[in-house]
């Protein structure tokens, strides 16, 4: 099973299985996508799909409605017309590529990061609200005259907690104090509570995966205003810092 390869889906049951007229592949589930297509459809027995990735337990196939299916766990292989068996789990398990792999589906699974786009979007709010939440906390620090050393400083403040106080005390400019709360509000949005499944989804709560009122998994331009607005907060706070005598390595506290 090479990528680019079209596979018939066999069945879609407790398990799924799909093949070709020579190889025959069972998977323990399916993920749903986040459609983007005009007519969402399920996956359903004989429709064709197209590989779009292998791994070691895992295939992301395109269904014909041009979303992207994760079938993961794969339970067995076997050549069409014997019976199937199952994979050597330990040897898996013990690969990077399996291990990896097997993040990956969890990754998946858990949150609905069917593709590239949705994982690395939301890897982006995760570690730019934690960069930014370093920055600002900084600034605190260095506003309250270094009583301590850096990592001593108390109390520790969440990104949001930490624009609260820059707002109230007038240290930084309105606009980059809108964006250290936005990508707050952002970062909350999708790494809370309701967010642990189905993060590129609104469903249910039309503000998560939401910035400036633009749904940064679907909106290209939202994901690029978010990128744009995290790197001119990040320099602004990075030479406020400079200003203040603390030398700093490409916008970070030394």
């Amino acid at each position: 099973m090479d990528k680019g390869s079209v596979l018939r889906v066999i069945e879609v049951t407790a398990h799924v299985r799909v093949g070709t007229s020579e190889i025959i592949c069972e998977y323990q589930g399916m993920t749903e996508p986040n459609h983007m297509c005009q007519a969402p459809k399920p996956l359903q027995s004989g429709d064709l799909v197209t590989v779009k990735n292998v791994a070691p337990t895992s295939v992301l196939v395109t269904g014909p409605c041009g979303c992207d299916f994760l079938l993961w766990g794969r339970l067995s292989v076997g050549t069409a017309g014997e019976d199937t068996h199952t994979l050597d789990d330990v040897t898996v398990a013990t690969t990077w590529d399996g291990l990896l792999d097997l993040v990956r589906q969890w990754m998946i699974v858990r949150f609905a990061l069917n593709t590239d786009r949705d994982l690395w979007a939301w890897m982006f709010v995760i570690g730019s609200a934690a960069h930014l939440e370093y920055l600002a906390v900084a600034v605190l620090w260095v506003a309250d005259q270094k009583p301590t050393s850096f990592n001593e400083y108390q109390p520790k403040k969440t990104l949001g907690q930490a624009a609260r106080l820059v707002r109230n005390r007038d240290l930084l400019d309105p606009a980059t104090v809108e964006t250290l709360e936005k990508v707050a509000e952002l970062r909350n949005s999708v790494a809370h509570r309701g967010a642990t499944y189905g993060v590129p989804f609104r469903e249910g709560d039309p503000s998560r995966g939401e910035y400036k009122g633009r749904h940064i998994f679907t909106d290209p331009e939202g994901l690029k205003q978010l990128i744009d607005d995290v790197d001119a907060a990040t320099q602004v706070m990075g030479e406020w810092l400079r200003k203040a005598g603390l030398g700093t390595n490409a916008g970070t506290p030394a």
